[in-house]
């Protein structure tokens, strides 16, 4: 796994655009953050990871090499939260690991935005109620999309969904599972609602329809 990342700066080129430019935005942040549209929560990794390795060069190639790592560690944890015998998880993030689909894709606010997505269900896996993942995809397309604007569209359709389903859950009288599931959407709602007032939402802008 080292070895597959410690010559990627030897092989990949740094590009003009896109990725420089989260990078910039987050090192330069001194005039002001970027909006929600410009994907803020990718250039505040890259202001956290400056701390790591100052040096815009070096900084450029360790944020591609732990994406190349962790996208396909957290499809391995997110496998096992599912269920899924280790050997298949291990085997499913292995293959991802060494495909073309991860140390050559660029930028890595993809990757990025993959892991936040995949770790929200990975948490929410560990609870029983019905509706779960729907709460999961509420917050994870939201963290998401403020890394990609384009998944903004996702997180709308997520809250659509999540809307509907209650509305299933009240109609069918399953007052237990109702109750559990408007106590969970609550709490993400409470957590979407604070993230929106602390970095706006990418909702608005031409990159979410992309």
């Amino acid at each position: 796994t080292i070895k597959l990342v410690s010559g990627l700066d030897q092989i990949a080129e740094i590009g003009l655009y896109d990725e420089s430019m989260y990078m910039r935005r987050g090192l330069e942040h001194a005039s002001g953050w970027p909006t929600a549209q410009e994907g803020v929560l990718y250039s505040a990794w890259y202001y956290l990871l400056s701390w790591i390795s100052p040096d815009r060069f070096e900084l450029y190639f360790l944020n591609q090499k732990l994406f190349t790592l962790l996208l396909p560690l957290m499809i391995f944890v997110s496998a096992r939260r599912f269920g899924a015998h280790r050997i298949a998880a291990f085997l499913g993030a292995f293959l991802y690991l060494i495909s073309f689909g991860n140390a050559y894709v660029w930028p890595k606010v993809a990757h990025c935005a993959c892991f936040l997505l995949l770790g929200s269900f990975a948490f929410f896996a560990g609870f029983e109620f019905k509706g779960r993942f729907l709460c999961a995809a509420i917050l994870g397309t939201q963290l998401g999309s403020l890394a990609r604007p384009e998944m903004a569209w996702s997180f709308f359709l997520s809250i659509s969904l999540a809307v509907v389903y209650a509305a299933v859950l009240m109609q069918k009288r399953h007052i237990s599972n109702a109750k559990t599931y408007f106590i969970s959407l609550s709490a993400v709602a409470i957590i979407c609602g604070a993230i929106t007032l602390a970095m706006g939402s990418p909702g608005f802008g031409g990159r979410a329809w992309a």
